[in-house]
């Protein structure tokens, strides 16, 4: 991709991450950000890495509220109170998001 048609500023729209290709961004856009925003739920929560050539991994739940907390502060969107948390160390893949006193 040589850096054409990516971000290069890290936004709670494209998990907080820089080099994200646009065409890439509208999911995180379309499936977290803007519902967690608009619903305080994410719809389809994806797990995304930074090889396109790597498939993406999208969470389609039954019940929305069982989208794990793990996904929500990279798009800085507070996880709901009953959000399952398996523990999982979103700062790990996801540097920034909403710091921790806020969640």
């Amino acid at each position: 991709m040589g850096g054409i048609g990516v971000n290069r500023t890290p936004h709670d729209w494209t998990w907080q991450k820089t080099g994200v290709h646009w065409y890439c961004s509208h999911c995180a856009i379309a499936m977290e950000w803007l519902p967690g925003r608009q619903r305080g739920r994410l719809l389809r929560p994806l797990d995304h890495v930074m090889d396109p050539n790597a498939p993406c991994t999208w969470y389609i739940y039954k019940d929305e509220g069982q989208a794990r907390a793990y996904h929500y502060p990279r798009t800085g969107t507070l996880p709901p109170p009953d959000a399952p948390d398996r523990g999982e160390d979103w700062q790990a893949e996801y540097p920034g998001g909403l710091p921790v006193a806020q969640r």
